[in-house]
């Protein structure tokens, strides 16, 4: 039978009056009044949505609720919105966690949606909900779509950054969700020398004291042509029309100005923790850039 499944877990930051509240799993052992707005709030889910209620949603600490696939998303968002409302009157803000999806289930012939067998659909939905405390309303569907982009798009860049393994370089691949501030999803790219790498010379760059080059420092000259043709695919071929943001030098005069500026460039640039490049999308933007500069690490973000 294809349903709709949820879970709610609420979560509080570590430290924070009622953290200990994510560990219990006995609504008895709550205070009394959190334990009536429980009881409120799925007595209102059950009754406004019986329709399409599957399993009813558990009175319960961390409940969780089947429904009907048309459905599930606008009552997720109910029940986070009660959830979230009740914990900001308990002194516990932003620390519910609600996570759905859509799925086929074997056996819905049980008292509580906890009850539900292994089921593809609920192992997916736990193993979310468990591998993080961050808050929010999370729609599985929509993050397997990110999750495939992401994937289609590390296995091009991984294409564009195969010249730099064939000589050698280790070439990394990491999600984020957050660079410097900024919460999106980000797909990253480091591009470093093997560890323990001998000391080398490193061809066009003159020979430092010694002639040899600490095995862990490549040149921007050694780099350059793979990560600006992963530039300019990224603007070109990514799917979306990106601005590539406010260029640094544009920046910088701004905030001579006194001017704050946010580049939201969606293709960053750091060396090491120190960002350069911001606003560069096109091959004509690295020019001066000089083919001496030195890197212990480069990591390039991009964002989805």
């Amino acid at each position: 039978m294809r349903c709709g499944a949820i879970y709610i877990k609420i979560c509080p930051k570590e430290g924070m009056p009622g953290d200990w509240i994510k560990y219990c799993h006995f609504l008895s052992e709550t205070p009394k009044s959190f334990q009536q707005n429980v009881e409120i709030i799925a007595n209102d889910i059950n009754t406004k949505y019986s329709d399409d209620i599957v399993i009813p949603m558990d009175v319960d600490v961390h409940p969780g609720c089947t429904t009907t696939p048309e459905a599930v998303k606008a009552i997720a968002e109910d029940m986070h919105r009660q959830y979230s409302d009740l914990c900001e009157r308990q002194g516990i803000p932003n620390s519910v966690r609600c996570v759905y999806s859509v799925g086929e289930l074997r056996n819905v012939n049980v008292d509580s949606t906890h009850h539900l067998g292994n089921d593809e659909l609920m192992v997916k939905i736990g193993r979310f909900l468990d591998e993080s405390d961050d808050p929010g309303i999370f729609e599985l569907d929509e993050m397997d779509k990110i999750s495939e982009s992401i994937e289609e798009m590390e296995e091009d860049a991984e294409d564009i950054m195969q010249e730099l393994k064939d000589e050698g370089f280790k070439i990394g691949f990491e999600r984020d969700t957050s660079i410097l501030g900024v919460k999106d999803t980000f797909f990253s790219v480091q591009i470093e020398r093997p560890y323990g790498s001998p000391a080398r010379e490193i061809p066009g760059l003159p020979s430092p004291p010694g002639g040899l080059y600490p095995g862990g420092i490549f040149a921007w000259k050694e780099v350059k042509d793979a990560v600006i043709r992963l530039n300019d695919w990224y603007y070109s071929h990514s799917g979306r029309d990106y601005t590539p943001g406010i260029n640094g030098e544009i920046s910088n005069k701004l905030t001579n100005m006194g001017i704050k500026v946010e580049t939201k460039s969606p293709f960053r640039m750091f060396s090491g923790g120190t960002e350069f490049g911001i606003g560069w999308s096109s091959p004509e933007d690295f020019d001066n850039l000089g083919d001496t500069i030195t890197f212990t690490r480069l990591t390039i973000a991009m964002m989805l």
